[in-house]
């Protein structure tokens, strides 16, 4: 029986995403916020393999307005291309994405930035290929008027100076700003952040959107006038206006274009203020169509990659899809067209609406378009599990069915803080994927039980407090509710309700039937139960937790990582800037048993030399604080903060992957101190012994994705579980450096039955007792318990049983205590109804989860574009 401790008083306000950009591989999207933060998500093609591998933290005052990624070159080159964004404070700044810091910041010389629109790559690729040209024709007529033949050097030299040429040419920047002006910044190879180069006539109003025409010999730009103005990009001289307004709703002075997108064929789409989508002729502006399915604003465009189909977001929450068809055959045009030497359109296609989706709750701000990585030859696949026939409904919106390598897929973001994924090319056909359940989840970190009587300390970061929480994790101190689960039975996750009869508060639920009294079975789907949707959940009455200590920090950068010791004596927290360290008292901490107690606290004075960490964390015996960065990990003397190591961190080759020096983004330690466990945002999972101060052991990237947490077993320290993005489990002995026994005999198996877990697993929980071997692996929406001191069995084969509806309305047939289950073996998951943010145990059959409803959390965001909604 595993008693469930739930705990909602936490704070949680993400924030909105207000900017997209896919890399130059399109393989990582980047998401901005509204807090200055940006995310770097891996495209996956599949409901698993979504994940966050890198955060650069925001800062106060920060507004980001546009996200853009640049080819990359030189000797510091990446797939991913190079990232730039910029924001309403003017000013343009390049990431490193190995140290996570500003790598230049230039200025924008016109205020505010309301979009950056790069030079298209197919362009730039014309454009090398002819100066490689012209620079060979130059010196073979230079070699025919020397005499005799040159030498194989003199060949290879001038090979070299061609390839070299390719390198340099550089990508240009259309930078819309608030004076009024679209201004050119180009981007070098071999130089950091953007320089300028010129400046477009100013015209009235701000410039609110930019983009390039495919072959980038024009310049379109959407103002605050109405207007869009299209302008040669060699002479910058204005070729032609076009007044937005004529075809939608109506032009006037307010009227303001937010988005413009530039098609294959030389269409112009723009969506303004007033919820038009127009699609203009892009040689002499003549309007095309015009569509009016937006009430609010039409915020964002986006294009497949056929150029036939446009996506447009608004302010209403919708995402609509316009197509492309030939009105003589009423078939899809599918990019096709026989076109002239401008590409021009057939006289009779037309761009008419199909549909729209309405996920979002809020303005959809941001649109952008992402392949998943096709599976690389040697690279081994995830094992295809047979399935039951699904019903025709399920079929229809199953994720698994279109989410396939080299598919494109639409992914929008907005002022909900929500990131969903649609297929470009079935937009209509399944419904979306939330790939960000929980967005910006507060870092919490459990210190354990401070005292006998259950007294707990546990540490929620924000983006610039820390909160230190005291909480009573006693059986009868439950603040919520108290839930009984029974892993490995039919019936799992079995609630208390206020109706039931014989209802006892503060005890446990027996769900195998062996108890005193049996509760209802209501069953549902692959045999697991769900919490009932009609019925309150009965409280109990506890001691809320109490605030013991919050810190803040008073820069204006936002906190990147932060850890707590397990005696919950030391805070430590670092921004970009440099990290920090405090004490608490310790009589305040563990000595009274009432939670009303205060601790006082007091700043340690660590070294000034010390770089900012990316990662922090406390060794168990709580006399060492770890330091982690992109190159380095530090181990600090915690009571005179002296250095005492550090630690190198190198792919285990020169030839790593992209981006081989990564940051590190978690690190964890044996409970006897010997073993140190570093992941890095590339997939590596480097080994430390903390005890002879020396690197053990790099793991190779584990089943082709990033690591997203590890732990060690407190019964075998020498045990490592390491979860990744693709929803596995590894266990590792870090000694004999290979896999347990039990991993390579359930592997395949467990694989398989992961494949159905509800969201990408987020954290690992073991039980502090030294004789335990579960493991509980969640995600913000399910966990599931693995003992491995048992195999782990595939779906058992069912009898076909005749239909039959029941309370949860899935028509699945009620089955009777003690009857087989396919989830009678070593796997089975408890869903969850709100998101999770944190899971830890506080002994060894009790875990504590921090929880939040999902609309407590909307209730903190503005209020969306009002929507009449039919009976009210």
């Amino acid at each position: 029986m595993l008693e469930v401790h739930r705990w909602r008083q936490i704070d949680w306000a993400p924030s909105a995403v207000v900017a997209l950009a896919t890399s130059v591989d399109g393989t990582v999207v980047a998401a901005a916020r509204e807090n200055g933060s940006i995310e770097l998500w891996n495209v996956a093609p599949g409901s698993v393999g979504w994940h966050c591998h890198l955060t650069i933290p925001g800062r106060e005052e920060a507004a980001i307005s546009s996200l853009v990624w640049c080819k990359s070159g030189g000797d510091q080159s990446t797939p991913l291309g190079r990232l730039f964004s910029a924001g309403l404070d003017g000013f343009i700044t390049e990431w490193n994405l190995q140290t996570l810091q500003p790598k230049e910041i230039s200025e924008s010389y016109g205020g505010s930035v309301w979009q950056l629109a790069a030079e298209p790559l197919e362009a730039l690729k014309r454009a090398a290929i002819s100066s490689n040209g012209a620079l060979l024709k130059k010196n073979s007529d230079g070699s025919d008027n020397d005499e005799g033949s040159s030498s194989d050097s003199d060949s290879e030299e001038e090979e070299e100076e061609g390839s070299s040429h390719h390198d340099i040419v550089e990508q240009r920047i259309a930078v819309g700003c608030d004076d009024g002006c679209v201004r050119i910044f180009t981007v070098g190879d071999n130089q950091a952040g953007m320089l300028y180069r010129r400046a477009f006539p100013r015209v009235k109003g701000r410039i609110l959107s930019v983009t390039w025409s495919l072959d980038a010999t024009r310049v379109y730009a959407g103002g605050s006038d109405g207007c869009i103005r299209c302008w040669d990009s060699k002479t910058v001289r204005e070729l032609f206006r076009i007044t937005a307004g004529i075809g939608g709703r109506g032009a006037g002075s307010e009227l303001c274009v937010w988005s413009l997108l530039a098609l294959r064929n030389g269409t112009i789409v723009s969506g303004d203020s007033t919820g038009s989508t127009q699609f203009w002729e892009g040689e002499h502006g003549t309007l095309l169509q015009g569509h009016s399915k937006h009430n609010a604003d039409v915020l964002a465009l986006a294009a497949a990659p056929a150029h036939n189909v446009v996506f447009a977001a608004g302010a209403d929450g919708q995402v609509t899809l316009y197509q492309l068809v030939d009105e003589s055959s009423g078939k899809d045009a599918n990019g096709t067209h026989p076109t002239s030497e401008k590409n021009s359109l057939r006289v009779r296609d037309r761009w008419v609406y199909v549909g729209n989706k309405r996920n979002h709750t809020h303005d959809v701000k941001a649109l952008a378009l992402a392949y998943p990585v096709v599976q690389e030859e040697g690279q081994t696949e995830r094992p295809v599990q047979k399935r039951r026939r699904k019903s025709r409904a399920q079929m229809k919106n199953d994720y698994k069915k279109w989410a396939q390598p080299g598919i494109p897929m639409l992914i929008s973001g907005g002022n909900d803080c929500k990131l969903f994924t649609y297929p470009a090319e079935a937009f209509l056909a399944f419904h979306p994927h939330d790939i960000c359940h929980a967005p910006q989840r507060p870092q919490v970190q459990f210190a354990g039980d401070l005292s006998s009587s259950g007294l707990s300390v546990l540490m929620a970061q924000h983006s610039t407090w820390i909160d230190v929480w005291k909480m009573n994790t006693n059986r009868n101190a439950v603040t919520d509710m108290e839930l009984g689960y029974e892993f490995g039975k039919e019936v799992l996750g079995k609630r208390k309700f206020r109706d039931e009869a014989n209802y006892v508060v503060g005890n446990p639920i027996k769900m195998n039937g062996t108890g005193e009294k049996k509760l209802p079975v209501h069953p549902a789907s692959n045999g697991r139960s769900s919490p009932y949707p009609s019925k309150q959940v009965a409280s109990t009455k506890g001691v809320a937790p109490a605030l013991l200590a919050r810190i803040k920090c008073k820069t204006v950068e936002h906190i990147a990582c932060s850890a707590i010791s397990g005696d919950g004596k030391y805070v430590a927290f670092s921004d970009r800037l440099k990290p920090r360290l405090f004490q608490l008292e310790q009589q305040q901490v563990g000595a009274s048993n009432s939670l009303k107690a205060k601790g006082i606290i007091a700043k340690k004075k660590l070294s000034p030399s010390l770089p900012a960490a990316q990662c922090m964390l406390f060794t168990p015996d709580s006399t060492r604080l770890l330091l982690g960065s992109t190159q380095q990990i530090m181990v600090i003397n915690v009571e005179n903060g002296e250095v005492l190591h550090s630690f190198k961190v190198a792919p285990p080759s020169a030839r790593g992957p992209k981006g081989s020096l990564s940051p590190i983004n978690f690190m964890c330690t044996s409970a006897d101190s010997q073993w140190l466990a570093a992941t890095t945002s590339s997939g590596y999972i480097h080994i430390f012994s903390l005890e002879a101060l020396r690197h053990h052991w790099s793991v190779p990237v584990m089943d082709g994705t990033v690591a997203t947490s590890a732990i060690f077993r407190p019964s075998s320290s020498n045990v490592l579980i390491i979860s990744t993005a693709g929803n596995q489990l590894h266990v590792l002995d870090v000694e004999a450096k290979e896999l347990t026994k039990w991993s390579t005999a359930n592997g395949e198996v467990l694989s398989m039955r992961l494949l159905d877990f509800p969201g990408g697993i987020t954290g690992l929980s073991v039980p502090p007792t030294p004789v335990s071997t579960t493991v509980i692996a969640y995600s913000s929406r399910a966990m599931v318990q693995i003992d491995f001191s048992k195999p782990v069995k595939l779906y058992s084969h069912e009898p076909k049983e005749k239909s039959q509806a029941h309370a949860n309305g899935n028509g699945a047939a009620p089955k009777q205590n003690g009857s087989s289950s396919v989830h009678t073996d070593n796997f089975a998951y408890v869903p969850f109804k709100d998101p999770v943010l944190f899971l830890g145990h506080t002994a060894q059959s009790s875990v504590l989860v921090v929880e939040k409803p999902w609309l407590e959390v909307l209730r903190q965001i503005p209020a969306p574009v009002y929507r009449h909604l039919y009976g009210t």
